[in-house]
């Protein structure tokens, strides 16, 4: 049998935390088994704000954002330079790579970074994509889930069988972070603050973390990095809030390190998560750090058990949860993380719990798996 080959696939390097994981996925994986060959398949055309360090060939397909010319275009690339099997991240590719797979020859590898019931939501367009991902998902050769949450939604909602499927978290480098941290800061800062980081989108609830900060009304500003469709509005409610001058949206920002290590502490109100990076990078900072208990991943990491159930702010092993959708429990929880106690009692229990997300331990357990699926083609 000739050279096993490998592919990975995504919509596109746009800024994430799926696109980053991604990134550092095909280079581990590429430095543990470097006799299978592999190339790098983007679906989209749109500008990368991350990229492997390795130098992997790279195909981009302009399937401009569409399924059906992704699942077309993935099927015809696939069909003509075959490979033994893609490792696909987001549902969209992963729907490609899993209906191409059959008739182009490879197995297909998916890996679920959201909780997908909460996550695409109840819409006509929503119902859809669920009933696309109950077709496909079961089919696919392998699933790795981001936490035992999404593999449990999977598996519950889905028809996922749960000898397919992996949970491999997440890494994070708390030595590289503390690096990045230390760098001057590229904009001005407040003298104190809060932080928030996640793309400006409705399942990230940004609208309730403005209006919490406003009934707070605490003593230090709130800065806000990342970008989205919502931006607009949502510092049009902060002015009418009365608080426009002291929530700052800072918008993207290559090193948000220095920005996040030097806040008081770090908080998100989100409705849908799978595994939170910006979560887990705040604790490697020595942040105290709050979350609401979205399904899934914030559970896990703060609390060890993602079948918590919170009733207002919770103080947990690892840092604070709070339900969603409450706009006085995360009021009340700012507050907590304005004082001292919040640093005092979470600083090195966030940082210690952040070491335990390694970067060798996750690449180590991508290579088994992919290699545990090339064994099985020979």
């Amino acid at each position: 049998m000739g050279q096993q080959s490998l592919v990975f696939a995504i919509n596109s390097l746009e800024g994430g935390g799926a696109e980053r994981v991604f990134c550092n996925v095909i280079d581990g994986v590429r430095a543990r088994l470097p006799s299978v060959s592999s190339r790098l398949v983007l679906l989209d055309t749109t500008s990368d704000a991350y990229a492997p360090r390795s130098d992997v060939e790279t195909v981009r397909l302009d399937c401009g954002g569409s399924l059906i010319a992704s699942a077309r275009k993935f099927k015809a690339e696939m069909s003509a330079r075959p490979a033994s099997l893609c490792l696909s991240f987001l549902t969209r590719a992963n729907c490609a790579n899993v209906m191409s797979a059959s008739s182009a020859g490879h197995a297909a590898l998916i890996s679920e970074r959201v909780q997908t019931s909460s996550h695409i939501g109840n819409s006509v367009k929503g119902l859809i994509q669920k009933q696309l991902i109950r077709m496909m998902y079961p089919r696919a050769a392998g699933v790795i889930a981001v936490s035992e949450g999404v593999r449990a939604d999977l598996i519950e909602h889905f028809g996922v069988k749960r000898e397919r499927t992996e949970v491999v978290y997440n890494s994070v480098d708390v030595d590289f972070l503390n690096e990045m941290a230390r760098k001057e800061p590229a904009v001005a800062l407040p003298e104190r603050y809060l932080v928030s980081v996640g793309r400006l989108q409705d399942n990230k609830n940004f609208p309730m973390l403005v209006r919490a900060y406003a009934q707070a009304n605490i003593d230090m500003d709130l800065v806000i990095l990342g970008d989205g469709p919502a931006r607009s509005d949502l510092e049009s409610l902060a002015r009418e809030l009365g608080v426009g001058d002291r929530i700052h949206f800072l918008g993207f920002c290559p090193n948000p390190f220095a920005i996040v290590a030097r806040a008081h502490g770090f908080v998100s109100a989100s409705n849908a998560e799978g595994f939170p990076n910006a979560l887990v990078e705040a604790m490697s900072l020595g942040l105290p750090c709050a979350f609401t208990n979205c399904p899934s991943g914030p559970a896990e990491i703060l609390a060890d058990d993602y079948t918590r159930v919170v009733d207002g702010m919770s103080l947990e092993t690892y840092g604070v949860l709070m339900p969603t959708n409450d706009v006085a429990a995360c009021a009340s929880v700012l507050s907590y993380l304005s004082g001292d106690e919040a640093r005092a009692r979470y600083s090195e229990a966030a940082t210690s719990r952040a070491r335990m997300f390694s970067p060798e331990k996750t690449l180590d357990t991508y290579a088994e798996i992919i290699e545990r699926q090339l064994h099985a083609l020979r």
